[in-house]
This record gives C-alpha cells, sequence and structure tokens, in this order.
C-alpha cells in the first residue's frame, strides 16, 4: 500500500523512481490489510457455523422463502468446486482441460468450464427449489421444524451481546476510535470513559470464546462424572 500511496512526513526511504515511502503509509497499509483479514476470517466462521438447519430456523417463520433459497445456496457453494473438478477432469480427457495447450487455448478452456458450471449451478438451484416446494415448503401456515430451544440461558447471552455492541457502537458515535495519518499519526486521546469502551470492545470479541471453553469444559466434566 505504502509503495502507491504516498502521504504523511515521516519518510522512511524513496523507492527506485523517486516516490517517498512513509511511515504514515506504510502503517495505515498494516492496519487496512488487518482489518481485510479479519472481514475474511468473520465470513469463514460465518459460513462455517451457519448451516442450512440454522439458516432454515433462523428464517423459517419470518421469510420461508428467504429460508429455502438460503440454505439452498449454503448447499450448493461447497459442491461449486468439486463440480468444477469434475467438469475440467472430464475435458481432460478430450484435450480440453484448463491446463492444456497455450495460452489462448487455455483461456478458452476456462470459459468453457464456467459456462458448464454456470449452467449446472441454474439447473441444480432450480431443482432444489421446485424439490423443497414440492414438499410444501413455502405454504401458508407451515410450521418451521427446529431441533433448537431459545431458553433464559440463550436470552441472556443475546441481551450481553446487544450490550456490548451497544457499547461499541456508542465509542464509534464518540469519536473514541478516531486515528488520523495524514499529515502525522494523531490517536484519539484517552479518557476515563474510554476504557469503558475497550471494555466492551474486548468483552464482544472474547465472549464466544469464553462460551467455547465453558462448554467444552462442562462436557468434559459430565463425561468424567459418566466414566467414574
Amino acid at each position: 500500500y505504502s509503495s502507491y500511496n504516498h502521504f504523511g512526513l515521516t519518510v522512511l526511504k524513496e523507492n527506485m523512481i523517486g516516490n517517498s515511502i512513509t511511515m504514515e503509509s506504510f502503517v495505515y497499509g498494516i492496519v487496512r490489510g488487518i482489518n481485510i483479514a479479519g472481514l475474511l476470517i468473520w465470513l469463514s466462521c460465518m459460513y462455517s457455523v451457519f448451516t442450512s438447519d440454522k439458516v432454515v430456523y433462523l428464517f423459517g417463520r419470518l421469510s420461508p422463502k428467504l429460508s429455502l433459497y438460503l440454505s439452498v445456496l449454503l448447499r450448493l457453494f461447497p459442491r461449486l468446486k468439486l463440480e468444477a473438478k469434475r467438469i475440467n477432469r472430464a475435458r481432460m480427457g478430450i484435450g480440453c482441460g484448463i491446463n492444456q495447450g497455450n495460452v489462448f487455448r487455455r483461456i478458452k478452456n476456462i470459459i468453457a468450464v464456467l459456462s458448464i458450471l454456470l449452467t449446472w449451478l441454474i439447473d441444480a438451484i432450480g431443482s432444489a427449489i421446485e424439490s423443497m416446494k414440492s414438499r410444501g415448503s413455502t405454504l401458508k401456515g407451515r410450521k418451521a421444524f427446529s431441533i433448537y430451544r431459545f431458553d433464559n440461558r440463550d436470552r441472556a447471552y443475546v441481551i450481553a451481546m446487544f450490550a456490548n455492541i451497544t457499547v461499541v457502537v456508542a465509542g464509534i458515535i464518540l469519536k473514541q476510535t478516531d486515528i488520523i495519518y495524514n499529515p502525522r499519526i494523531i490517536v484519539a486521546p484517552i479518557t476515563s470513559m474510554s476504557y469503558i469502551f475497550y471494555i466492551g470492545f474486548t468483552l464482544f470479541c472474547i465472549t464466544l470464546l469464553m462460551l467455547e471453553m465453558w462448554v467444552e469444559y462442562s462436557f468434559r466434566r459430565s463425561r468424567n462424572r459418566t466414566l467414574e
């Protein structure tokens, strides 16, 4: 980032064409990279946690159609890579694989594989939706089946999470998280109120970890009691 964006006053070095690489742009690039990496980690965690049955549970009563579409998409995404490999393996038998031929030939083969994969995806989505509709998934008044039960522990957890989110949003609104990178790095002054926002953000980040550790500890304790 600092090689292509030049701002700030603290010059670290000059590149081969004479542009200055500054500490401010370097630090800002690191911060942006961490933000993107954090977003990707969050998305990967959501992809692993939000299975199709949980999507049906969350949206089944509010919007059965949205629940149906989301569950179908979540089911098909893992199959895309596998289906793309199968298509490419079949085309390799006739010399039309994505790694066969010259550059232009490979580009043509990649486009052909994507075209076949898109056709398969459209057909698979249509077949899945029609199959679910034939089972009455979108009928009016249909009750959503779920293996989950929303009890007081879940309510307490949701209240705690929303309280932490409220504290974090309040800190953002009050500009407790602002940092200026141009022309110099200026961090918002830390006050006694800032520690409340920092604690709220820390609790928001580690609540899931603490819950997972507690569940693992409770499971091991109950298993040891059973073995005894």
